[in-house]
């Protein structure tokens, strides 16, 4: 299945297309399902530089973008997968 990053990123979210982006989020969330994940703990799982407000921003339009596509739920707070974005998940993996 799916993994969370085991190491810090390199790059910054704001540096990435949005896609990338959106996969970088989406692939964390999928990893710690599940468990959601604080804004704080996502920020740091995919961000190179977790403070940054441009990186924030741009955190915050990829999960709007995923849940509007129906692949992640949030409450403002905590961000997790759609029993969507598990099923296409489960799918991949056994490719």
């Amino acid at each position: 299945m799916w993994r969370a990053r085991s190491r810090r990123e390199e790059r910054r979210l704001v540096d990435l297309s949005e896609e990338e982006a959106r996969r970088r989020v989406l692939d964390l969330v999928l990893g710690w399902h599940p468990e959601p994940l604080s804004y704080a703990a996502l920020a740091t799982g995919v961000s190179a530089d977790p403070g940054d407000v441009a990186d924030a921003l741009t955190l915050a339009q990829a999960v709007r973008d995923l849940a509007l596509a129906g692949l992640l739920c949030s409450d403002g707070v905590r961000v997790a997968p759609t029993r969507a974005a598990l099923a296409f998940a489960r799918l991949e993996a056994g490719r």
